[in-house]
């Protein structure tokens, strides 16, 4: 089970004020240290553990970030490219077998609200990695 985050702030933003850089990297960490995983099948838990960071996918670009400043005008600027995301190992369930027409489903929450720094909406993506098994034919 994996989680990726798509900040909504613009990764390659060019010049920005000193007060909005890092964007990303706070938008990623601020959903990262927060929210609630629950993972059911039929009236079962398999999986409730939080933060979501724990959840890193598997499949992603590493962290990279590039800044630049500019002195000589009066207010600070910095020409920035940024991007971040979960990383770590694949957190593994025990592996579980969900039968044709079984119902399951993962669940996120949040205590309260999560104000991304960016003030921009971003989306989270959530993937299940397993094998299929089917009937010989």
């Amino acid at each position: 089970m994996e989680f990726t985050l798509w900040p909504g702030s613009n990764p390659g933003r060019g010049a920005v004020a000193d007060s909005t850089a890092g964007f990303n990297w706070n938008d990623v960490n601020a959903v990262a240290k927060s929210g609630v995983v629950r993972f059911r099948i039929q009236n079962r838990d398999y999986v409730l553990d939080s933060p979501i960071g724990n959840f890193p996918s598997v499949t992603r670009l590493a962290g990279v970030a590039a800044m630049s400043t500019n002195l000589t005008t009066g207010a600070a600027t910095f020409s920035e490219i940024d991007y971040a995301s979960f990383a770590g190992m694949p957190y593994n369930i025990v592996p579980v077998y969900i039968e044709s027409n079984q119902a399951f489903s993962i669940q996120l929450t949040w205590p309260a609200l999560v104000a991304l720094p960016s003030a921009a909406a971003g989306r989270i993506f959530c993937r299940l990695r397993g094998r299929l098994i089917r009937d010989a034919q």
